[in-house]
């Protein structure tokens, strides 16, 4: 290619089979690298500059950009153009010519680099030991009479991962110890300045949901319902019953099930519409909920759908035309969606669904939702009962510091009240001397008469009595209240051990 023109950048395409893929930065697959020799072209030019440029022997063709690339490697010097063109070989190109230099000089390298640090992994720390049986039917004993709904101790995260974790997984297999209708649960809760005052383990027993005997034969279909839950027909009439008429009666029938089994445990199904859209929507969103002590829950129920590939329409073609601008370019995929039966049961953020293997799970492992929601009730239990014993603690904090406010500001109130009794005698003291040296400097009698009426009259005795107790108002020195009761420590014992 003639130097002082630009490449032409191709799209990126494949790399044939048995080709060198293009490099990073180079436009182009075949730009050949840096060269490290002179062709047969370029020699003949530089033989040609180096014998004076004989106007007998000019060599064939544009002769000047091969010049121009020996000028390039400091092999020639070319000055003027057109008719006053010349070219002179330099002491360099001679060496070149003579082959005592190569073209390419090979780069020192001065550059000076650490040596390259050796990357080790970090050593694995060995598993925790296994506990051994007394180890963990003493820890079970300890955990039998816990002081709040779940067991708590103080812990590190470190001693949690060490010491607490294996044997509570250990304590986890032993249905010797915890029952076989009992599930284990445990967590690690590290302090927060808002939630948790320190950090501590939780650990606490969850009953496994075991269904009624009779509901269990309705889910299975094996008893027809006489008359199914109310909160079924206001779940059917909502968005989040998306299932095909085919499976409309199973997934009724689990329904009524689930609602049933909610309301033995003692939460409840409740039916919520949106209020956001009474004023300008005529189909206002509905949800069917399961509510807990804690939580709400929206209940949805999907049936899956298995995908077939189609031909696309006319008008999918037409469309696929008229946006892309192209007959050439090829459709995109289309499928068709057949529902295939299987029943996905959601409740929040927990769902038991039916599966190609298992294609009426539902029907017998319904309970595990109910499981799941039974231990996130746990938690949330945990913590509303450690969020109940901090609001008490700091409200029994609020009112000791209140009590020392409030004898403080009454003290104070004393001490003024003293305080000014003490003055107003001072005053008459001050006023009898005062008329004791006006009768001996030799006041006028009028004036004399006038002040003994004036002290006469004052008796700075008669009013000295218990003062009232001070007016105190919390909010008023709610501040104070605040910083004394910060400086108090609670003696309640939070923890079980």
């Amino acid at each position: 290619m003639p130097p002082g023109r630009c490449p032409r950048l191709e799209q990126a395409t494949a790399t044939p089979k048995g080709f060198q893929a293009a490099r990073p930065g180079y436009p182009f697959d075949n730009e050949p690298m840096a060269a490290k020799t002179l062709n047969e072209r370029q020699k003949e030019v530089l033989h040609w500059v180096n014998d004076g440029c004989p106007a007998d022997s000019v060599p064939q063709g544009n002769y000047k950009i091969s010049a121009r690339t020996l000028e390039g490697h400091g092999l020639v010097k070319i000055k003027g153009h057109g008719q006053t063109w010349k070219a002179t070989v330099t002491a360099r190109g001679k060496r070149v010519l003579a082959g005592t230099e190569p073209l390419v000089k090979q780069r020192k390298r001065t550059a000076v680099f650490p040596p390259r640090p050796i990357e080790r992994p970090a050593p694995v720390p060995p598993p925790p030991p296994k506990p051994s049986d007394e180890v963990v039917e003493a820890v079970y004993k300890r955990l039998r009479n816990p002081k709040g709904v779940a067991y708590r101790a103080l812990c590190s995260e470190e001693a949690f991962k060490t010491v607490w974790e294996p044997r509570l997984k250990a304590l986890a297999h032993r249905e010797d110890l915890i029952g076989e209708d009992m599930v284990l649960h445990y967590e690690f809760a590290p302090r927060h300045y808002l939630r948790e005052p320190a950090s501590h383990v939780w650990v606490g027993l969850v009953k496994k949901v075991v269904f009624d005997p009779r509901n269990l034969d309705i889910a299975t279909g094996e008893k027809r319902v006489n008359k199914f839950h109310p909160m079924v027909g206001k779940f059917s009439e909502g968005k989040h019953f998306k299932v095909s008429p085919q499976a409309q009666p199973r997934a009724r029938r689990l329904l009524h099930v689930l609602f049933k089994e909610v309301e033995r445990l003692g939460w409840t199904v409740e039916y919520e519409r949106d209020e956001r859209y009474y004023s300008y929507a005529h189909n206002v969103p509905s949800y069917v909920k399961v509510k807990t002590k804690h939580r709400s829950y929206e209940v949805k129920v999907v049936e899956a759908h298995d995908s077939f590939q189609r031909e696309p329409t006319k008008q999918e073609i037409d469309e696929h035309r008229r946006w892309t601008g192209s007959s050439d370019m090829p459709t995109r995929k289309f499928y068709t969606q057949v529902k295939n039966g299987r029943l996905s049961i959601e409740v929040g953020f927990r769902s038991v669904r039916d599966t190609k293997r298992k294609p009426e799970r539902l029907d017998t492992e319904l309970s595990d939702l109910l499981d799941a929601l039974a231990e996130i009730e746990l938690a949330d239990s945990v913590r509303a009962e450690m969020k109940e014993i901090q609001d008490s603690a700091r409200q029994r904090r609020l009112d000791t510091a209140a009590k020392l406010v409030a004898q403080r500001v009454q003290e104070d109130h004393e001490w003024k009240t003293m305080t000014e009794q003490a003055a107003r005698w001072h005053e008459y003291v001050a006023v009898q001397q005062f008329l004791a040296a006006a009768r001996e400097g030799g006041v006028d009698p009028d004036y004399l008469a006038w002040s003994a009426r004036v002290v006469g009259r004052v008796k700075p005795l008669s009013a000295v009595n218990i003062p009232a107790p001070a007016k105190f108002d919390r909010y008023d020195y709610r501040t104070e209240i605040e910083a004394v009761a910060g400086r108090l420590t609670d003696d309640f014992q939070w923890w079980d051990e």
